[in-house]
């Protein structure tokens, strides 16, 4: 299983801001989830799919973002494929994770 965050470029906000999707992609099935973060270019660094130092909130953001990660490892099962797994995630939004 592989997961990790992307901004997505291709719908800014006036502001310059994209949103921040989480990727999970397992047995060749692929799942993008937002996360309910934004940030511009300047706090984004692409290579580590990460915040930059420089981002407003960065503490909180970065703890939202790894718990979301944690919750979707422990909800993993490959029994179930990424369509059980989908299901899991949804109701993730129901904990505040911000979905």
């Amino acid at each position: 299983m592989n997961i990790h965050f992307e901004r997505r470029t291709d719908r800014p906000d006036a502001e310059g801001r994209c949103a921040i999707h989480l990727r999970v992609i397992f047995d060749g099935q692929r799942l993008r989830v937002a996360t309910g973060e934004r940030c511009t270019a300047a706090d984004w660094n692409d290579k580590s799919n990460w915040f930059r130092k420089s981002f407003p909130d960065l503490d909180n953001a970065s703890d939202r973002l790894k718990t979301l990660r944690n919750r979707v490892e422990d909800s993993y099962n490959p029994s179930c494929g990424v369509f059980g797994a989908e299901k899991r995630l949804f109701g993730l939004n129901r904990l505040g994770l911000g979905l």
